[in-house]
């Protein structure tokens, strides 16, 4: 995740706090940002333990998809299956 100069403490004094409703809106805000900017966003949770609706909001926003990598092993499908959509994108 990269982090705007300036917004380092505040990432961290979040995480560090558990404060989880001030990262979500943190990553929604960014995820905002990029989407004005014309950067599509694909996200991907890996395990079985990850937010699938904060991903799909942000993927959503973004213009771009969510995909679930119930393990490692399925990270090479995940990335051909974001490859694909993103060739999609191009020829459109």
């Amino acid at each position: 995740m990269r982090i705007p100069l300036g917004q380092e403490d505040f990432v961290v004094r979040s995480y560090e706090a558990g404060d989880v409703a001030a990262l979500v809106k943190y990553a929604n805000n960014e995820a905002i940002a990029a989407a004005n900017a014309g950067i599509a966003i694909y996200t991907i949770g890996l395990g079985p333990s990850v937010n699938d609706s904060l991903l799909t909001d942000i993927a959503n926003v973004g213009g771009g998809i969510y995909l679930n990598a119930p393990t490692a092993d399925d990270l090479e499908d995940t990335f051909e299956q974001i490859a694909d959509a993103i060739r999609i994108r191009i020829l459109q």
